[in-house]
Parts: C-alpha cells; sequence; structure tokens
C-alpha cells in the first residue's frame, strides 16, 4: 500500500475592523462649562470577528465637551487585536441666549393706586431647550413704589449662564387725586 504525502502551506490571515459611523448623542446637561455627550462608534469586522472594544483620541474623559467643535478619533479592535483605521468624528455642541422674556402684569394696567399690589411674571424659550431663570433690574426690595413712573427689566438665563436681551415693563403709582408726580399741560404732552 503507497501512501502519498501532500504539504499545502495554509495563511491564516485577519482583516482588520473598520468602524462604519460614530452617533453623537448631546443632552444639555452642563457643568463647567462644558455639556455632557455620549459617542456610540459602530464598526465591522469583514472576517466576522467579535469587536471587543474601542480606542479614543482628544475624547474627554468624563465625555464633558465644551462649546465648540472637538475632533475626536476612534478606531475598532477585533478580538485578535488587530485595529481599525482611525475614524474622526467633529463633536459640535452649541449654545445660544434664551429669547427676550415676555412680561406680564396682574393687573393688567399701567397705572396702580397707592396701596394696590400688582404682580410682574415673566416667560420665555431657550431654543437649545434649558432650562432659564430670570434677572430682575429696578425692583424694590420691600416691592414698594412711590409716586411716580417705573420701569422694570427683565433677562433670561439659562444654564450656562447666557442671558436674552432685557424686556422691560412701564407703570406708574398714581394717586387719583394727585396723579402720578406728572403733569400734563397740553394736547401734546406725552409720558416717555
Amino acid at each position: 500500500e503507497k501512501v502519498f504525502r501532500y504539504a499545502i502551506p495554509i495563511e491564516v490571515y485577519n482583516t482588520a475592523p473598520y468602524v462604519s459611523g460614530v452617533s453623537v448623542n448631546k443632552t444639555r446637561r452642563y457643568s463647567n462649562g462644558k455639556y455632557y455627550t455620549t459617542l456610540s462608534p459602530s464598526a465591522v469586522d469583514p472576517d466576522g470577528d467579535i469587536i471587543m472594544g474601542y480606542e479614543y483620541q482628544n475624547k474627554p474623559s468624563n465625555d464633558y465637551y465644551p462649546i465648540g467643535t472637538t475632533y475626536v478619533k476612534v478606531r475598532a479592535k477585533d478580538r485578535y487585536g488587530k485595529f481599525s483605521d482611525w475614524y474622526t468624528v467633529d463633536v459640535t455642541i452649541s449654545n445660544s441666549a434664551p429669547e427676550a422674556p415676555t412680561i406680564y402684569r396682574d393687573p393688567d394696567t399701567i397705572s396702580i393706586a397707592p396701596g394696590s399690589s400688582m404682580t410682574l411674571t415673566a416667560t420665555s424659550t431657550d431654543p437649545d431647550g434649558d432650562a432659564v431663570h430670570f434677572e430682575w433690574e429696578g425692583v424694590t426690595d420691600d416691592g414698594t413704589y412711590p409716586i411716580g413712573k417705573h420701569i422694570i427689566r427683565c433677562r433670561a438665563i439659562d444654564t450656562a449662564g447666557l442671558k436674552s436681551p432685557a424686556t422691560a415693563v412701564v407703570f406708574f403709582a398714581a394717586d387719583e387725586m394727585s396723579g402720578g408726580g406728572m403733569e400734563l399741560v397740553d394736547a401734546e404732552s406725552r409720558i416717555v
């Protein structure tokens, strides 16, 4: 009986994976001038190997990115340790100031009698969806105003500290009997 032996060299190769894309998941969670944003890369391995993880360059360790554009590089690693080429993703964080507030008066009048009260409230929206709070100017500490013209200004401020343009409301503390400290002398007189 004859035995034949034939040797064939077998070469085992591993093709590198490639990053097919990166999802940028922005939030409005804010801390120290930066916004929390996570990256979710996707990779494919032509050999069907499992992707074991990702390596990054220029990615903040806490995932908080500053306003502006940060260029992050990511690459995938297969289970045999082969890396993909670097894939660059731009993470752009923006922030816009809130809209100028709308001020509401209750009662909705321009003149208020001594001893009466008026409630001022403000609303505003932020184009980025950030929460806003309000900064009031011209409000007295005790909430009382002398006879005369009063101007109250309000600004909306977002979580990053960006301020809206101011909105103003004018009202007069006026006594029916003595007026509001203003005198109209003829038909052309105006209160400004």
